[in-house]
This record gives structure tokens, C-alpha cells and sequence, in this order.
């Protein structure tokens, strides 16, 4: 005994994907990790790294296409970024006084687009300080 199909969703307009809006195909993702470490004396290290993405189905007209909605089929394509963020920081007790300090830190940003690569951009930024604390000390 044969059996029939389910008839398949009905096509959006103008479009090649079926609609089904009980289903989402994109997904996002963040994902963390943090480090610190104090020694007794003299420095301080603290590190993070972070990772933030996500993949959307987008839809891309066919070349050549002029605007005309007219027998015109829409592909899927991937899109979506990815963002990967790492820092980190070492800090110098100057002559081990928790009041007079030097920091130095470095954080690099990438920016990674999916559908388009010409937009990827990298960010780096160092920076470095003296930090004294005056007025009551520890007694």
C-alpha cells in the first residue's frame, strides 16, 4: 500500500524557500574565558578572551538581476560575523607598594563578516600608565 506525501509548505513570493516560521536557521554564539593571576609580590596578570558569532541564512538575487520581481528566484546563502576579542594586562608593583603601580595592556579586536570580506577589520590597542595613590597608606 502506498502512501502519499505530505504536501510540501507553501513557496514565499517571489521566492525559492519554502515558509516556515515555527523554524529559525540562524544561530548566535558567545563564548568567554577570563584569567587572573596575583603573585605575592611585584605583578599582577589579568588575560580575557571572548568570542562573539553568529550565522544568518540571507537571501542573494541571481546576477544580472535588475529590480523585476518577476520569475525570479532568491538563493540562500551564509552571512553573519564573527568578532574574537582577546585581552590582556600586567600590572608592576613598583617597589612592591600596592599604591604606586605600572600597567601595561594590549587588546586586539577582529571584526570577520561572512558575506562580505572586504569589511573585515583588525583593531589592536596597546596602552601603558603609572598609577600613585597618595594620601593615607596602609598602616
Amino acid at each position: 500500500m502506498a502512501t502519499t506525501p505530505a504536501p510540501a509548505p507553501p513557496l514565499a513570493p517571489f521566492c525559492s524557500i519554502p515558509e516556515d516560521p515555527t523554524k529559525e536557521f540562524g544561530s548566535n554564539r558567545l563564548g568567554s574565558a577570563a584569567l587572573y593571576i596575583e603573585a605575592p609580590k611585584w605583578f599582577i596578570f589579568e588575560g580575557q578572551f571572548r568570542a562573539s558569532s553568529a550565522t544568518v541564512t540571507a537571501l542573494n538575487p541571481p546576477s544580472g538581476f535588475n529590480g523585476s520581481t518577476s520569475n525570479v528566484v532568491f538563493l540562500a546563502v551564509p552571512s553573519g560575523y564573527s568578532r574574537p576579542t582577546y585581552k590582556a594586562s600586567l600590572t608592576y608593583k613598583i617597589n612592591n607598594d600596592e599604591n604606586f603601580l605600572f600597567n601595561f595592556s594590549l587588546e586586539r579586536n577582529s571584526y570577520f563578516f561572512f558575506q562580505n570580506p572586504t569589511a573585515n577589520y583588525d583593531e589592536r590597542i596597546w596602552q601603558g600608565g603609572i598609577i600613585y595613590r597618595f594620601g593615607r597608606k596602609n598602616r
